[in-house]
C-alpha cells in the first residue's frame, strides 16, 4: 500500500502561519529618569531644591575660630574667654546654620584642660606654701618666692651659679642650708647695668654689711651667697639684693646665725 494524499477539504482555506511577534528591546526594561519636580507658582519658594543640587553651607563662625585659638594659648584669662566664645558660637551655629561646630567644641575642650591644670597648680601652690605666724616667722615649711624672703628667714635650695625663683622655707630651729642676713635696694637705673656690674656691687655691699653684723670668728664658719636682679626681673621693676649665708662645704645650720 502506498500512502495516498488526503484530499483537500473544500471550503477549508489554508491556515497561514502566525507572524513572529517582535521582542521588546532591553531599553524598555530600564526605569525611566525621575520626573522633574513640580514648579511652584510664581511668588512662592520652591518646596525643595532641584535634583543634583545641595544646600549651600553657611560661613565658618568667627567665634568658633576665636574659641579654638584662645583655647590653645595657655593663660587663665584667654582660656576663660575661649570657653565663653565657644558657647556663643554653638548658639550662633544652631541659629544661623554656620559651620565651625567642631572648632568650637575643640576650643572648649582644650581650654577646659588648661583651666583644670591652672586650678591644680594654684591648689598645689596654696597647700605647699610656707606658713608664717603673726610675727612673720616661718612656722611651717613650704615653697616661698625669693622675692618674698624676709631678713631672718631660713631656707633650703641654694644653687650656686643658677637662677632661683623660689626656695623651700624652713623654721630656723630645724636644720636648714641658708639664712637671709640682709636685703637692700640697688640704685635705680633705667637700663640694666649688666650682670658683671650688678654681681660685683652686690657682693661688695653684702660683704661690708656682714662684717658689721657678725664677728670674724663667726664669719669664718660661713659662706656668703646673694640674690641679685637679673636682666629680665630688672625690666619688671626688681631692684632688690639679698645677702645670704650658708654653712661651709654644705654644712647644715641648726639655729639662727644673727641673734636679733
Amino acid at each position: 500500500m502506498t500512502d495516498q494524499p488526503k484530499p483537500e477539504q473544500p471550503g477549508q482555506p489554508e491556515q497561514p502561519g502566525q507572524p513572529e511577534q517582535p521582542q521588546p528591546s532591553p531599553a524598555q526594561f530600564y526605569p525611566s529618569a525621575p520626573p522633574p519636580p513640580p514648579e511652584a507658582p510664581a511668588g512662592y519658594p520652591q518646596p525643595y531644591p532641584a535634583y543634583g543640587q545641595a544646600p549651600v553651607p553657611g560661613n565658618t563662625n568667627g567665634f568658633a575660630i576665636a574659641a579654638l585659638v584662645l583655647g590653645i594659648i595657655p593663660g587663665i584669662i584667654t582660656n576663660v574667654l575661649a570657653v565663653i566664645f565657644g558657647l556663643v558660637s554653638l548658639n550662633q551655629i544652631k541659629q544661623r546654620a554656620d559651620r565651625g561646630k567642631g572648632l568650637a567644641i575643640a576650643g572648649i575642650v582644650v581650654a577646659g584642660v588648661w583651666l583644670a591644670l591652672w586650678a591644680t597648680l594654684i591648689a598645689v601652690a596654696i597647700n605647699t606654701g610656707a606658713t608664717r605666724n603673726e610675727a612673720g616667722q616661718v612656722v611651717d615649711s613650704g615653697r616661698l618666692s625669693v622675692f618674698k624672703l624676709n631678713v631672718g628667714d631660713c631656707f633650703d635650695g641654694v644653687k650656686e651659679g643658677k637662677a632661683i625663683t623660689s626656695v623651700t622655707a624652713q623654721p630656723c630651729d630645724k636644720p636648714h642650708e641658708a639664712e637671709v642676713m640682709d636685703r637692700f635696694p640697688m640704685p635705680a637705673a633705667p637700663e640694666y647695668p649688666g650682670e658683671a656690674k650688678v654681681t660685683s656691687d652686690v657682693e661688695t655691699e653684702c660683704s661690708e654689711r656682714l662684717e658689721g653684723m657678725l664677728p670674724p670668728a663667726t664669719l669664718e664658719k660661713l659662706e656668703l651667697y646673694y640674690f641679685y636682679p637679673t636682666a629680665s626681673s630688672w625690666r619688671t621693676g626688681d631692684r632688690t639684693a639679698v645677702c645670704v649665708v650658708t654653712g661651709q662645704k654644705g654644712t647644715k645650720l641648726t639655729e639662727k646665725v644673727a641673734k636679733r
